[in-house]
């Protein structure tokens, strides 16, 4: 579906709530004009809406609707790339908690494993290895992932990363595509 089209079919209203933020355009027998879509939890824990578009009924998630409608740049449901939920709230589809990036920039916004051996990005505590220096540091960049150094402390380690990951890519460029920092003061 167009961009076009799917302005013709909703409107974005925050009001409406942050799990399906999106109103009706259109009016039919079993809907009216201004009326909130019905929205159903998706087995992946995402919002979905089904829409219906020349006879043709479709499950859309609900944040890449609400990115197209907010994003100029794109004209189609196809054009779009991965769109991220900032805050990692899968059922946050306000304009403000989206934003579309490329696969490798969702990753790096990624939540934390449950089973990490380290409470800061991009840290692992690795005592075979090292046994003086038993905090690694590393990054992903470009898809691979750099070894920055060994550390004898968790924090240290941390700190390692920030400063690594700031003079690659800049404090703007970390603020914009709003990199996790262990550290961001």
């Amino acid at each position: 579906m167009t961009r076009a089209q799917i302005k013709k079919i909703f409107g974005y209203n925050e009001d409406l709530g942050k799990e399906c933020p999106l109103a009706w355009r259109i009016k039919t027998q079993r809907r009216r004009i201004g009326q909130p879509v019905k929205w159903s939890l998706a087995p992946n824990g995402y919002i979905r809406a089904t829409v219906t578009w020349e006879a043709i009924q479709k499950a859309v998630y609900a944040h890449r609707l609400v990115c197209l409608l907010n994003s100029p740049q794109f004209q189609s449901l196809d054009d779009l790339p991965v769109v991220d939920h900032i805050n990692h709230d899968k059922t946050d589809n306000l304009a403000d908690n989206l934003r579309p990036v490329t696969a490798s920039e969702n990753a790096q916004n990624g939540s934390k494993r449950r089973n990490a051996t380290s409470q800061y990005w991009g840290v692992s505590f690795r005592p075979h290895q090292n046994s003086k220096n038993p905090w690694f540091a590393f990054m992903t960049f470009n898809g691979r992932t750099q070894h920055i150094g060994c550390y004898p402390t968790e924090e240290s380690a941390a700190l390692a990363r920030d400063h690594e990951i700031i003079i690659i890519f800049g404090q703007e460029e970390v603020l914009k595509r709003r990199i996790p920092l262990n550290f961001p003061e």
